[in-house]
């Protein structure tokens, strides 16, 4: 519980494959860009479902986040994808 609840930031999402040309993965750490002051930052993916159909691929995912992590753009948590 303790370790579940040390996390202060949770977001999910959606991309389509035209947005973003990778797949995601949990367990990646990813910065997200697209917003500003506290939300911007580092996170934890810590699930993806992948949807493809005849015309389109779609990805949703949630992250997290703690207290401790640098915002985008300082040196902290080691980056990956970027949004």
């Amino acid at each position: 519980m303790a370790a579940r609840d040390s996390f202060s930031f949770r977001a999910n999402g959606s991309l389509t494959g035209d947005c973003y040309g990778a797949a995601l993965r949990p367990y990646r750490v990813v910065t997200a860009r697209g917003v500003d002051g506290p939300l911007a930052g580092t996170y934890l993916i810590t699930r993806v479902a992948h949807r493809l159909t005849r015309s389109t691929y779609t990805q949703t995912f949630e992250l997290i986040r703690n207290a401790t992590s640098n915002p985008a753009g300082r040196a902290g948590m080691p980056g990956g994808a970027i949004f």
